[in-house]
């Protein structure tokens, strides 16, 4: 009985121990829960399909450091309609809370929340994403292979703008490029990788 326990622990902690978010890997978790945004104040049920390039930006409105990452997407989601940001509310947080605080940032994109856990609880997207941080990005291709994940504010920008070049160079080539983050020695080396291809 003691050995069934603690293998039945083991299977449960290893189910958790590797985040569904892969470099190189296709997403087959499911992205889905209530969404808001500044348009649709109205909660509506959301479930990720790929399409565009999307950009997942964990985030909380408790977060002082995310100012700077909220404030980059904003300008993202400006300069172009080719890549979606939907934004993730790290913790419980109620529908009028989430609300304001998408007033209160000027946010333009949606968010998931959940209002169903408490406000020290961790989204389920979050929990099986192997939460170590906020902000956090993850970039998606249009087939739905993840190319990047990182934790923390080193090469956003950079990261935001070798994407906004490459999705120009897409129109002139044919091709689509994002950039392909990998730490190393402490710092993020941004590499350009070939995504697909145009018929």
């Amino acid at each position: 009985m003691f050995m069934f326990l603690m293998l039945s622990l083991f299977t449960f902690n290893l189910a958790y121990s590797q985040s569904i978010f892969v470099d190189g890997q296709k997403l087959t978790h499911e992205i889905s829960g209530s969404i808001v945004s500044a348009e649709y104040p109205v909660p509506s049920e959301y479930h990720y399909s790929p399409n565009k390039v999307t950009i997942l930006y964990f985030t909380a409105n408790w977060c002082g450091i995310c100012s700077l990452a909220t404030k980059k997407l904003i300008e993202l989601t400006e300069q172009t309609d080719e890549i979606q940001v939907i934004g993730i509310h790290a913790t419980g947080i109620s529908t009028e809370d989430i609300l304001s605080f998408i007033d209160k940032k000027s946010i333009n994109f949606p968010i998931l929340y959940n209002e169903s856990i408490g406000a020290k609880d961790l989204h389920p997207i979050v929990i099986a994403s192997e939460y170590q941080g906020i902000p956090k990005i993850v970039v998606i291709d249009s087939e739905g292979v993840v190319r990047f994940s990182g934790i923390g504010l080193n090469k956003l920008s950079e990261t935001i703008a070798a994407t906004l070049d490459i999705i120009q160079s897409k129109k002139k080539c044919g091709r689509t490029y994002l950039p392909f983050t990998r730490f190393k020695d402490g710092r993020a080396i941004i590499n350009l990788v070939k995504m697909s291809e145009a018929n």
